[in-house]
């Protein structure tokens, strides 16, 4: 079974699906279309029509994060195609970024940054 991975992925992800015995092949990386059954996209890579007319074997995209907007689910869903997802994949991330954010506006970080940056030091 060959993955083609579209967008970054995780080298030690890469590794642990080669050690399964799948093949990986990336985007930018010659190979034959033909052979791709999977496909494993992040959050920018768009997912269409006009992509898997070039890929006629794919069954499964997998999806690493949350959403799959960027994937046309209803023409995955016409080829019989498998779209998978990691729902709260970077649950403990966001909530980190959050709880930072109201921190630093609550102690006035990003203003206190700008005046220093200005010299502005009264």
């Amino acid at each position: 079974m060959m993955i083609l991975i579209a967008e970054g992925m995780h080298p030690e992800g890469i590794r642990r699906l080669k050690d399964a015995g799948f093949s990986i092949v990336q985007i930018h990386e010659p190979h034959n279309s033909a052979l791709v059954t999977v496909l494993v996209v992040r959050s920018v890579f768009q997912v269409n029509a006009a992509f898997l007319d070039q890929y006629p074997n794919i069954t499964i995209v997998a999806k690493l994060g949350t959403g799959i907007d960027n994937i046309d689910e209803y023409v995955c869903r016409s080829r019989d195609i498998t779209v998978i997802n990691a729902p709260a994949m970077n649950a403990i991330s966001t909530a980190e970024f959050a709880v930072t954010q109201i921190v630093g506006i609550t102690k006035r970080v990003y203003e206190i940054y700008d005046r220093v940056r200005n010299n502005d030091l009264r």
